[in-house]
């Protein structure tokens, strides 16, 4: 965000989890705030509508629940949301972490458990290439 000439777009479903970045962008740049981001607590299905062609870039870091099944595996419609956020040539780059012990249960609730083999990573390449993703290795 320290790039000013772009804008950011910060955005969760639940509000919570926005908190701490708006107070921390409603800050004195001095102290680390900064005037280009907005926050929105919509989810994915919301924002693709509002948002359309929006983006150069979009970036999805450590997400959970609908957005976490939304990319760790994805169906059509929700790559489609996705990819209506984009403009052309857009960047999109997702950040998953979990540990196949401490979060199976929960992974599996969200019925994610494919997750948790490695047939999964293949699976959302090849739907992202259908659908016509430009994929980096």
């Amino acid at each position: 965000m320290r790039d000013q000439s772009r804008l950011f777009i910060a955005s969760d479903a639940n509000t919570d989890g926005l908190l701490e970045i708006t107070w921390k962008a409603a800050r004195k740049p001095a102290r680390g705030g900064t005037s280009n981001l907005i926050c929105i607590a919509e989810p994915l299905d919301a924002l693709a509508t509002e948002l359309q062609n929006l983006a150069d870039e979009v970036t999805v870091v450590l997400p959970w629940g609908s957005l976490l099944r939304a990319v760790a595996l994805p169906g059509v419609a929700s790559l489609l949301q996705i990819a209506s956020l984009c403009l052309a040539q857009a960047h999109f780059e997702v950040v998953l972490s979990f540990d196949r012990r401490r979060d199976a249960a929960e992974l599996a609730r969200l019925g994610l458990a494919i997750c948790m083999k490695d047939t999964s990573t293949q699976r959302c390449r090849t739907l992202m290439s259908k659908l016509a993703f430009m994929l980096r290795p």
